[in-house]
């Protein structure tokens, strides 16, 4: 349901991203961690689940960030937008030094601390993205205003995505691709500009019934592949296990589209109650807050895991970072001197 001041469907979407962001961030240390086959493709099914949260997070900044009746100029990015993430950015990097050395008793010192004060806590990574979509963003826009240049872009940003993504792994012509790939320096179309843009242009693209039942089908076989590619099939050598769920990985990128198409054809269509509004809203409103805020709870739930199953563990772990996050960052809007940093 949409209204003069929120889009629900898109602050509902927000949410649920957040809470699948916890579940990645979730601390298994002390848990008891499953061995079985089966136990295994569960944790895969999972990962698989929850790997849209950053995808979507993009995608919602785009659909705002490029519309072209939204007044977004060079001027407003510099004095408004970019200004919060740098004091957001200060602020809980210089939280998190201290916690990590004296709560959590990682061994750093002072010189690793300021070195790692500069790029901030593990999950801050996402300021420096999002400060950098935010630079962007009005060269993007003019390609946004027009439909043909913005499915140009994303005919680029679907083969291009594919090639460095899974291309260059093919046998017998990874090392010439990745060197064409090398020479062409095609950078513009690649990583998570695509996704911003993708944000807007399935918002303002008006899919027939046919395209939209063929991309959730598309979305669906991408979770397959992601959960039983990560279960059974082979990385490539030096890769993580998780090789096929990282967040640019073609089959996460169908996915991710997939569930923010539903989210905006489908869940939009839906009539909120008031009181679900407001709480949607609210938790909207905070979401930031609690992004930045939420692992000081995961972490310090390390030092009280009781050892129990890890199926059990996350979503008691996941549900007490979750408000603890929404309660922290309620008290620190409410701070004058603190209201911007969250």
């Amino acid at each position: 349901m949409k209204t003069a001041k929120r889009e629900l469907e898109l602050d509902l979407l927000r949410i649920l991203s957040l809470l699948a962001v916890m579940v990645m961030h979730a601390r298994t240390t002390g848990a008891a961690m499953p061995t079985d086959p089966f136990g295994k493709l569960m944790i895969h099914a999972i990962w698989a689940s929850v790997t849209w949260c950053v995808p979507c997070f993009v995608m919602i900044s785009g659909r705002f960030f490029l519309d072209p009746d939204r007044n977004v100029t060079i001027g407003s990015i510099f004095r408004r937008s970019l200004p919060r993430i740098v004091l957001a950015f200060v602020f809980w990097s210089a939280v998190y030094q201290p916690f990590f050395h004296y709560v959590m008793h990682w061994d750093t010192d002072w010189h690793s601390m300021f070195s790692q004060f500069l790029v901030g806590a593990y999950h801050m990574w996402y300021l420096f993205l999002i400060a950098g979509l935010y630079l962007i963003a009005p060269l993007l826009r003019p390609i946004a205003r027009e439909e043909k240049l913005s499915l140009y872009f994303m005919a680029l940003f679907l083969l291009m995505n594919f090639l460095t993504e899974y291309g260059v792994y093919l046998p017998h012509v990874s090392w010439a691709l990745k060197q064409i790939l090398e020479y062409a320096h095609i950078h513009m179309v690649l990583s998570y500009s695509g996704y911003f843009l993708l944000g807007w242009v399935i918002y303002r693209t008006k899919l027939p019934r046919w395209a939209e039942l063929g991309l959730y089908a598309l979305g669906l076989a991408a979770w397959l592949f992601t959960t039983f590619g990560g279960a059974f099939l082979p990385v490539p050598e030096g890769e993580d296990e998780f090789f096929f769920q990282l967040y640019m990985r073609p089959n996460v990128v169908l996915e991710s589209a997939a569930l923010y198409c539903f989210f905006v054809k489908r869940v939009s269509r839906l009539r909120f109650s008031q009181g679900a509004s407001r709480i949607i809203s609210l938790l909207s409103e905070l979401n930031f807050g609690m992004y930045l805020s939420h692992i000081l709870f995961l972490e310090t739930l390390v030092l009280f895991c009781p050892g129990i199953n890890v199926f059990l563990w996350v979503p008691i772990e996941v549900a007490i970072a979750f408000l603890g996050s929404a309660v922290l960052t309620w008290i620190l809007k409410r701070i004058p001197l603190l209201r911007k940093v969250c």
